[in-house]
């Protein structure tokens, strides 16, 4: 999974990071390079939360939620297929980076 990410100069100067795959996620840097830097460290941070919070409000942990899914126990509800999406992205993600 690719994340795009755009950069935009802020009108103090420093260069602003969104990741507009993921909500609200978005950072800054004096530099277009620590910007970048930023940005990653925002999405980690942003996949991580979004981790964590279904593992609170299910009761069960990612690996366990993995394999529930991969066998087709959980069904096709809407969070469970948004819980995959964010459990692959976060993956990816920390492989990337």
């Amino acid at each position: 999974m690719t994340l795009k990410v755009i950069l935009e100069k802020g009108v103090d100067g420093y260069i602003i990071a969104e990741c507009p795959q993921i909500p609200g996620c978005m950072s800054q840097g004096k530099t277009q390079e620590e910007a970048l830097a930023n940005i990653k460290d925002a999405v980690q941070a942003c996949l991580k939360e979004r981790l964590t919070a279904f593992e609170r409000r299910y009761g069960m942990v990612s690996e366990d939620f993995a394999a529930k899914f991969d066998t087709g126990e959980l069904g096709d509800d809407a969070d469970w297929f948004e819980w995959q999406y964010v459990l692959d992205a976060c993956h990816e993600t920390l492989r990337q980076l």
